[in-house]
């Protein structure tokens, strides 16, 4: 499973305005990549669209290439909202 998870994840965050944009990278032998895009709905929620692409994104399919789309609602962190 090391050769598809990795021993680490790089992790890259930019935000312009209100919108944010988020990258994952796996560090592995086969690597996998998620890129998410955000934008508040209001002060507790954001909605979301990303991308996965890779090896390791699911345990079950760990030693497959896949790809995934996604889309949602993501609670805010309330603090930071205070």
């Amino acid at each position: 499973i090391l050769d598809y998870r990795g021993y680490g994840l790089l992790e890259l965050s930019k935000a312009w305005e209100k919108i944010t944009l988020e990258t994952q990278i796996n560090i592995a032998k086969e690597p996998g990549v998620e890129v998410s895009v955000s934008y508040p709905l209001n002060n507790a929620f954001r909605w979301f669209v990303k991308v996965n692409k890779g090896y390791g994104q699911s345990l079950i399919e760990y030693d497959r290439d896949t790809t995934r789309f996604g889309a949602g609602i993501a609670l805010e962190n309330y603090n930071d909202n205070r």
